[in-house]
């Protein structure tokens, strides 16, 4: 795609960051909030396991 590593990274990492805030906001709003936490929680960590990656 013509960028760096470092530029791929630092767009990695804040996509990262704006799914996991997404995830978050829709538990936040959510009725089966237990559930939406769930979710969440397992999408966080998928996401942090693809920018070790």
């Amino acid at each position: 795609m013509g960028l760096s590593r470092r530029a791929a990274e630092t767009r990695i990492d804040m996509l990262r960051d704006r799914v996991v805030a997404a995830f978050e906001a829709q538990a936040a709003d959510s009725a089966d909030s237990e559930i939406a936490r769930a979710i969440v929680h397992q999408s966080k960590k998928r996401t942090e396991k693809l920018a070790v990656a």
